[in-house]
């Protein structure tokens, strides 16, 4: 039953990249500029319900996980696949989602999943969350701080003191932001 879903969740997408001009390499560079062709679409809403159908399995496998990874990276705006997590998924299955996040090579699934393990507020958000305070990209860092001051605020502001002298930009701004509001 898994491998059906996974084979109808590989077709979708790739009609989803036939629809769109879009391709598994470009749509992070493009989704600025066509994010609105996600939702024009016609299987949209089945590509969301397919992956949140994977995640229903008790056993999820890396192809599985693959795939998941990828539909949150295009669902990065409406943010249903992380919903569905944040709501459906239990602790154990979201350890093993966390976890592996971390080398998923799309910035915008990583940083649904820094939120997620602040929403979710898990015994191992602290360790996966402090992971993804060293990511490449700035703005999973910021989204990572933040859902450390919801599951630790002592963490929070210790990394927040050092990213201020050792960041720059967004990341600076950030810790800025939550020094100011823990009052430290």
């Amino acid at each position: 039953m898994s491998r059906e879903l996974v084979i109808q969740l590989q077709k979708t997408i790739e009609e989803f990249w036939a629809a769109t001009k879009l391709t598994h390499h470009n749509f992070e560079r493009e989704v600025h500029i066509t994010s609105d062709q996600n939702y024009m679409f016609g299987d949209w809403e089945r590509l969301i319900g397919l992956a949140q159908g994977l995640l229903e399995f008790e056993r999820i496998t890396a192809d599985m996980m693959e795939l998941i990874y990828l539909v949150m990276a295009l669902d990065n705006r409406n943010k249903d696949v992380l919903g569905f997590i944040i709501q459906n998924v239990s602790e154990d299955k979201f350890e093993i989602i966390a976890k592996y996040a971390q080398y998923c090579p799309f910035p915008d699934t990583r940083w649904q999943i820094a939120e997620a393990l602040g929403e979710k507020s898990c015994n191992f958000s602290t360790q996966y969350l402090e992971r993804y305070l060293i990511d490449d990209e700035p703005y999973v860092i910021s989204k990572a701080l933040y859902s450390l001051l919801k599951v630790n605020e002592e963490k929070a502001i210790q990394h927040s003191r050092k990213l201020l002298f050792g960041a720059e930009g967004q990341v600076k701004e950030t810790a800025k932001h939550i020094l100011e509001r823990a009052g430290a």
